[in-house]
Formats: structure tokens, C-alpha cells, sequence
């Protein structure tokens, strides 16, 4: 799901609003990606490089967004900083509800962030 920042604020303003409230002083449009499923059985990396790269992509020309917020789990997390260049808002996990601790990781997204997160060279996928 790619939701753009609206009055009504962003799912992740439950658990790091105050961080987000940073963020939003710094960049003009925040999108935040959310439920990035795959069937167990397709499941890759280079799948979940197409949907990540895709969501910014459709921020930036949908929500002209220079920013993409992404929850996530803190054991998937560090693929999603090493690889495809997020970075941590918060320092802290934080446990929502009942859910496993999540990091709220963002990237700045008025660069070439889409090209750099995959290419056909080192996928194998072609996103247009």
C-alpha cells in the first residue's frame, strides 16, 4: 500500500509521531509504503525490490513525494537498509500492540533512489 500524508497523518504516526513530526519539517510530501506482501512460494529479493522501487515510484508521480516511510519488522530491516538505502528515523525499535518490535526506516526519494533500488542488470526484473 503507497498512503501520501494527509491531515489525518499516517499509520505509523501511532508509534513514531514524533519522529515523523521531523521528518515532515524537513521534506515537503511523505508517502508511507505498508503491507508489501508476497506468496511464500514467488518469494525473493528481487521481487521485494520491484514493489518497493514501484511504491516510490508511483509517490513520486502520483503524491510528488520526497519522502518514503517504510514500518517494518527489525529482522527484515537490515536488508532493506544494506540494500536498498533506507535509514532508520528512530534508534529504538518500538513494539506496537502485540507485533514484533518495528523500526520506522525512510529514504529520500527526490533522487535517483528508483533506478538505484533495481535495474535489469542485477534483478532480472524489468519495472517500467
Amino acid at each position: 500500500t503507497v498512503r501520501s500524508d494527509s491531515a489525518s497523518g499516517l499509520i505509523s504516526d501511532a508509534g513514531f509521531g514524533d519522529e515523523l513530526a521531523t521528518l515532515r519539517c524537513t521534506y515537503q510530501s511523505l508517502i508511507e509504503i505498508s503491507r508489501i506482501a508476497m506468496d511464500p512460494l514467488f518469494r525473493s529479493s528481487e521481487l521485494y525490490n520491484a514493489l518497493v522501487a514501484s511504491a516510490i515510484r508511483a509517490g513520486r508521480t502520483y503524491y510528488a513525494t520526497d519522502c518514503a516511510v517504510l514500518q517494518i519488522d527489525v529482522r527484515q530491516s537490515r536488508y532493506t537498509r544494506q540494500r536498498l538505502g533506507f535509514r532508520p528515523v528512530a534508534e529504538r525499535a518500538r513494539r506496537i500492540g502485540g507485533a514484533a518490535p518495528t523500526l520506522l526506516l525512510f529514504q529520500a526519494t527526490d533522487r535517483t533512489t528508483v533506478a538505484e533500488l533495481i535495474s535489469p542488470e542485477t534483478s532480472g526484473l524489468s519495472i517500467r
